[in-house]
């Protein structure tokens, strides 16, 4: 018994330097490459903006910071950001937007967005930062617009017998609640939020897109688009693979034979892997009872 305690505590021990050693890594960008004369610095952003860190699905300002923060120690002659996200956190995707301004701003680069599946919600209004934006024929797109969603399960809780104390200093402190209804004035407040963000939303396309807010009403009511319709509508600058925007951006810089790509990445963990593979169910609830978002995000199927 007490060699299998023993054993025990080492495979315990060394399963927790592995993580730890896993949670370490995942922060440790790859080691800088200069570049040259005849490089362009490639950066994917990936998954849910502001979304699940652990698992690894996600886009976050400090990773993005990092990266930019590489490419700028770079010599390479522009960035290329290949975008494939549904969007998500206003605040995240607010943030990473002015990371990618006040780069372009500090070193001068061109920087040039290849959207992949998706590209819709708070990814395009990250895209609008860059100089041009191209996407793929089916590339989903577009979905300017913000949300919030609650959800209110007080009916199935009366059903199973379940009741709820809240003690609050006002009115208001419990507003979004699961366990009551919401009343009128929390809705138009909720909606003052959204109504908000929606103008901020519409205010950074308008200006980096160069459309007239009266026009650009008729494609922001969250409707999608394919990268052919985005185009024709002037949502980005053109219809294309990551191959061809490479191209493109290397011609635009004066890159005469074909680039050599840097790309800079963050390392995903062991921990972070393991983690997306277990897909345990009750993680998946704990996710769910989140307290509510604003987010420009994607819904379909939901």
């Amino acid at each position: 018994m007490r060699r299998e305690r023993i054993f025990g505590l080492i495979i315990v021990c060394a399963i927790a330097f592995v993580l730890i050693f896993s949670l370490i890594r995942v922060t440790a960008p790859l080691p800088n490459f200069s570049g040259g004369g005849n490089s362009i610095s490639l950066i994917r952003l990936e998954g849910i903006i502001g979304g699940d860190v652990l698992t690894g699905q996600s886009i976050s300002e400090d990773a993005v910071k990092t990266l930019l923060e590489e490419v700028k120690e770079s010599s390479t002659k522009a960035l290329l950001i290949r975008i494939d996200s549904p969007g998500g956190d206003v605040t995240t995707t607010e943030e990473i937007y002015n990371l990618l301004l006040r780069f372009k701003k500090e070193t001068g680069r061109k920087v040039y967005v290849s959207m992949g599946g998706y590209g819709a919600s708070g990814a395009y209004y990250i895209s609008c930062a860059a100089d041009k934006i191209f996407a793929e024929p089916s590339t989903i797109t577009g979905s300017i617009g913000v949300i919030m969603e609650f959800l209110d399960y007080s009916e199935l809780l009366s059903k199973i017998g379940i009741k709820e104390t809240v003690i609050k200093s006002d009115i208001y402190k419990d507003m979004g609640s699961s366990i009551r209804d919401m009343t009128d004035a929390e809705k138009q407040m909720f909606q003052s939020i959204i109504d908000e963000a929606y103008e901020r939303f519409l205010s950074v396309v308008s200006e980096n897109r160069h459309i007239e807010m009266n026009k650009l009403k008729d494609v922001s009511r969250g409707q999608i688009f394919t990268g052919l319709q985005a185009n024709e509508r002037g949502l980005i600058d053109g219809v294309g693979s990551l191959e061809d925007t490479i191209d493109m951006l290397a011609k635009d810089v004066g890159i005469e034979r074909k680039p050599v790509i840097v790309e800079h990445k963050i390392e995903r963990s062991l921990f972070s892997i393991l983690f997306n593979l277990s897909q345990v169910p009750e993680v998946e609830i704990l996710k769910g009872l989140e307290p509510f978002k604003v987010q420009y995000i994607l819904r379909i199927g939901y």
